[in-house]
Order: C-alpha cells, then structure tokens, then sequence
C-alpha cells in the first residue's frame, strides 16, 4: 500500500510513455573556460587541499631540458597530454610509487620513455598513468560553476584496469537499464529508469539508472559512447527534511572509457533530482579538460 502511494505521488510521468524527445535540439553551454581563480582550493574547506599530495620529491619543469616550458607531461597507453603546470599542485612520480608496491592504474599500458634519464613529467618521459594532473582541481571549480556548491568527491579521469570492480559496474548500469521498463526523459538527452522505490526497509531504497547521450558529451578528438550511471539514496541522503533525498541528495556514480580500456573518466557525486540538466554539461566540460590537453595520440 505504501509503495503503491509513494508511485502515485511521483506521478504520472513515470507510468505514461512520454512522448519521444525532439531530435537533437539541445543546446549544451560548451563555453565552460578553465577556472579563472589562481588557487580554487583556497575558496574551499582546507581538508580538500591535500587530497592530491603524494610523497618524495615533486616534480618541477625547472629540471627539464631548455626550452620544455611550464608544463607537465602526462601518458596513458598511446596518448601523451600536456597540462600547464601549476606550483601549487605538486605531482610526484608513478614509477617511484610503483616502486614502493603502490597500484599505478594503467600503468602498464604505457610505453618506454624516450628519455628515461629525465625527471618524470619531462616530455621525454611523462607521469605514467595514474590520474590525470590537476583533474580533480580542475572537475571542482566545474562543478562550482555549474551546480553553484563545491563538489564532494571530485571526478577523475586516469588509467583503466579491466580487473578493477569499476568495469564491472559500468556493465552493470548499462544492463540494467536495458531491462528497465518504467522510464521518463527529464531533459532532452537524458533518460532515468526506476529501478526501485521502496520505502522499507530501512533507510528507503531509491534506486535509477540515468542513460546521457554520448553525443552531448563527445569532444572533437573523444567519441564517448551513452553513459549510464547508478542514480541512489544511501544513508547520508536521508538526512534532513525527513525524505528520501533529504538535504544531500542522492548519490550518482559512472565510469566512462573516453579511450577503451585505457583512459577513464569516473564521476561520484551527490545530486538533487532538479539538477539533472547541468549533467550532460558538466560531463562535456570534464572531456574537454582532457581534449584541450591532448598533444599525441
């Protein structure tokens, strides 16, 4: 009975069809520019700022061959990236903390460095692998600028492992989905299937599959296939205002290839369902940090 009347108040629009989306008529804000603050961690709660702090010796484009300029050098698999470099970010090796027994994602797939000699960073031989320079700097002041509020768990982008559990729920998601049948498109380009809406046990079971169109969020030289991610209530969503989603939303999580099985872009963060529109936006925004980035590959 409960669960019949909590359906009922979601309303119609998740029993009716709905009448199919017009055809590519979206208009997606891709004039998302780089943050235009020096430090967007000082605008943050100071635990944020060492959540990319590693150990040893940073790395510093000073001890670079002349002429290599203030960047830093990134590779994964075939693909080198070129990210300007930031000071106030340190980034340390791969190769040492591969050393030590630490899990370097992708860090296999990388080819021989052609200067071995120089430090890591250097374009003869990039970081290898791991995340991407600054991503997590980067998807924070995006998030800002798209959701007005800072982000909770920063996306990513970095090295695939086929072995790693996040392939595996990336399959997941996309099949459930496809066997999901009582579904609505919110904006154009997206579609959400309820997968459960169950009120007991205790705390309340929410739980969609959110499908956006790859091609709202495909950069010039990354085709990126239709995303799906898990869209839930977990504990910390029912707090507050005595709901489901209660004052901090509901969790959403994917994983993305941009290169297959090589580099990809993972996404954990709480969102409300009226926010649903700044999704495939702030998705493009975070593809095109690594486009912009892109020098071979």
């Amino acid at each position: 009975m409960i669960l019949c009347l909590m359906l009922a108040a979601v309303g119609g629009a998740w029993l009716l069809p709905d009448p199919p989306p017009p055809a590519r008529t979206v208009r997606v804000d891709l004039s998302i520019p780089p943050p235009q603050v020096e430090d967007p961690l000082s605008e943050m709660p100071v635990g944020l700022r060492f959540a990319e702090l590693g150990s040893g010796a940073p790395f510093d484009p000073a001890t670079c061959p002349p002429g290599h300029g203030a960047f830093v050098y990134w590779a994964v698999g075939e693909q080198l990236f070129r990210f300007p470099y930031d000071p106030q970010r340190p980034l340390f090796s791969r190769a040492a903390r591969r050393a030590r027994g630490e899990t370097v994602p992708g860090f296999e797939s990388v080819r021989a460095a052609a200067a071995p000699q120089l430090p890591e960073g250097c374009r003869g031989n990039p970081l290898r692998a791991g995340s991407a320079p600054y991503m997590q700097a980067y998807s924070r002041a995006l998030f800002h600028r798209q959701f007005g509020r800072w982000s909770r768990s920063p996306a990513s982008a970095g090295g695939a492992q086929p072995w790693l559990r996040e392939s595996a729920d990336s399959d997941m998601y996309r099949r459930w989905f496809a066997t999901l049948g009582v579904c609505r498109s919110p904006v154009p380009g997206l579609v959400e299937c309820m997968r459960s809406l169950q009120p007991y046990p205790w705390p309340p079971q929410y739980s969609h599959v959110i499908r956006i169109d790859g091609g709202l969020i495909s950069s010039p030289r990354f085709r990126i296939a239709d995303v799906h991610a898990h869209y839930q209530a977990d504990i910390a969503s029912t707090v507050g205002f005595g709901s489901v989603v209660g004052q901090n939303g509901l969790l959403l999580k994917s994983q993305s290839d941009l290169v297959p099985g090589v580099l990809r872009l993972r996404v954990e963060e709480r969102i409300y369902p009226g926010e649903l529109d700044r999704l495939a936006p702030y998705y493009r925004g975070l593809v095109e940090y690594l486009d912009r980035a892109l020098v071979e590959g």
